[in-house]
């Protein structure tokens, strides 16, 4: 994997369980607004009022951790879990993002061949931190290693992630939770593309 939409920043987001109500009151909010014929995402091209509405760039109640993660921590998490650093973000230019670029540029970015996981760091404190996916590809194994560093993140620092396209929120120290929203979002592209 080594290009990504900017568009995906924090739109798989994974954040501190205690920014779950936070979470609830902005799907509420994007409800409201496809309910009332504002939102065109689904359909057409992003309008810009509904992008707006998602509430991204870091502007949580919570930090991402209840306890801080150093930069350092992480990277070796990524590294014992088989997760690889990427030699350079090739990025999709998306004019929305102006505003986050910094933040989108100097994230740090961890992949096998299916997902990805991003975090953007101060002082070696993560701050930031989302999760990407190839929709052409899906890999038996990098899905099983994906899950398994999800539920251990889940696991150690009650982390949640959240779909922002499809307003749902995972527990990710549930494996089967973590496993399933997997396989039911790039799980069998890769298989239904290759005509088995």
């Amino acid at each position: 994997m080594n290009k990504y939409f900017e568009s995906s920043y924090l739109a798989f987001e994974i954040t501190s369980s205690k920014n779950l109500g936070f979470v609830l009151e902005a799907f509420e909010q994007l409800r409201y607004l496809e309910e009332n014929d504002n939102n065109t995402w689904k359909y057409r091209d992003t309008s810009d009022y509904y992008f707006n509405q998602r509430p991204i760039g870091g502007d949580r109640p919570f930090s991402i951790l209840n306890v801080p993660i150093l930069y350092t921590d992480l990277t070796a998490t990524l590294l014992n879990h088989g997760i690889v650093p990427g030699e350079t973000n090739v990025f999709v230019g998306d004019q929305h993002m102006d505003k986050y670029r910094q933040h989108i540029e100097n994230a740090s970015c961890f992949s096998n061949s299916s997902y990805a996981i991003f975090f953007h760091s101060e002082n070696d404190i993560v701050k930031y931190m989302w999760l990407d996916y190839n929709e052409d590809l899906s890999i038996e194994n990098d899905r099983f290693a994906i899950s398994k560093l999800l539920n251990h993140l889940g696991e150690k620092y009650a982390l949640i992630l959240i779909d922002w396209y499809k307003k749902i929120i995972i527990d990710l120290s549930v494996k089967e939770n973590t496993m399933q929203y997997l396989i039911d979002t790039a799980g069998n592209i890769g298989i239904a593309n290759s005509g088995a």
